[in-house]
């Protein structure tokens, strides 16, 4: 799993136990990096009145990128070379039967 906050991988790790994280945090006090990061964006919400509504609406969904969870899918499953062995197996041995009938019946309709 990839994303989220620690207290967002917690939740997850309770869901999927067997799951790994990774985070990747800016700073060890990560609550004083928050609260820097909202003095910012109120302050150039004072310094841009004009544009503080536009501001608070991408702090929001900045915020909420944050917490979100991308979930690691594997898009094949674990045996699947298992089974294209297999059906490259039955296909090799489909073309061969295939093979030797054609050539025993042209050996025949050459008359031999």
């Amino acid at each position: 799993v990839i994303g989220g906050g620690k207290a967002t991988q917690a939740k997850v790790r309770k869901v999927f136990s067997s799951c790994k994280h990774t985070l990747f945090d800016v700073a060890e006090d990560m609550q004083s990096k928050r609260q820097e990061f909202k003095a910012t964006f109120t302050r150039i919400g004072n310094d841009y009145p004009d544009h503080a509504d536009r501001l608070v609406a991408l702090a929001r969904q900045f915020m909420g990128l944050n917490n979100n969870v991308v979930l690691s899918v594997r898009f094949l499953p674990h045996w699947w070379w298992r089974t294209a062995v297999a059906a490259s197996a039955v296909a090799v041995v489909a073309v061969a039967v295939v093979v030797g009938k054609r050539r025993g019946a042209s050996a025949l309709t050459r008359g031999g």
